[in-house]
């Protein structure tokens, strides 16, 4: 197929690149991921010590003292868990979000290359993007009980935000918001297909990925061999990176 030649050639001419920023977005997820859980256990090791002298402070007949004991404990404790609380609930979504706008953004901007005029628009353009559908998923997604549902529904984010990804140009917001629509609506018989592909792709690479976190970070086998979670790996970062080129292809041929 024509799309598939011209999907290898965008892939040939930017090999290197392609696969490094992929590799790089996977490996600082991963080792993030390693620093968070060494955070999160050091704050609940702290929280079991703390139910320990809660025990004995329990034990105690005079209450004065067993409320000045309590107090001093909780005092100690409540940095610890302030702290904690950022990381996880605001520092994370932050870290993951400017990694996925810088990373993908720098593989989509590649495979994109010959209708991006201004790099600095594009960026603003991916971030906007990016963070719109982000905060509209997690509006959403917290209301939906059905698993079907929340599925169908991450697929048709996941669509729009890719046809959005491929389309990006010197176009203003307005427009460009206005013929991601057009075309996404208009050629989702053609577009659809190979998104979801490379939807099951990335699923399935998040899989994998947790299960090499697993692997590492609780040093077990996870069902499958660390080596061989790693060579998974390798080879769904590549036949990702493929089916991004020929969806980017697909878009920009039909996306007119």
């Amino acid at each position: 197929m024509k799309i598939i030649k011209q999907a290898f050639m965008a892939i040939r001419q930017n090999f290197t690149q392609l696969v490094l920023t992929q590799f790089l977005f996977l490996a600082v997820n991963f080792f993030y991921a390693l620093f968070l859980r060494m955070n999160i256990a050091g704050y609940l090791a702290k929280l079991d010590s703390t139910y320990s002298s809660i025990s004995v402070i329990q034990n105690m007949t005079d209450t004065v003292v067993q409320n000045k004991q309590l107090e001093s404990l909780v005092s100690a404790l409540e940095p610890s868990t302030r702290s904690t609380v950022i990381l996880a609930f605001i520092i994370t979504p932050i870290i993951l979000l400017v990694a996925w706008i810088l990373f993908q953004g720098i593989i989509w901007k590649i495979l994109n290359k010959k209708n991006i005029k201004s790099t600095k628009l594009y960026f603003i353009q991916f971030s906007v993007m990016t963070v719109a559908a982000s905060l509209l998923a997690s509006l959403i997604l917290y209301r939906i009980k059905s698993t079907t549902l929340m599925v169908i529904f991450m697929f048709i984010v996941y669509y729009f935000l890719t046809v959005a990804y491929s389309m990006i140009s010197s176009k203003t917001m307005i427009e460009a918001t206005g013929a991601l629509f057009i075309q996404g609506i208009k050629n989702f018989h053609l577009f659809a297909p190979y998104i979801l592909l490379l939807f099951i792709t990335s699923i399935f690479q998040s899989v994998i990925f947790i299960m090499l976190f697993i692997s590492f970070s609780q040093k077990t086998s996870a069902f499958i061999s660390p080596i061989l979670l790693v060579l998974y790996t390798l080879i769904v970062l590549l036949l990702t990176v493929f089916l991004k080129a020929v969806v980017a292809q697909r878009i920009q041929q039909h996306a007119v």
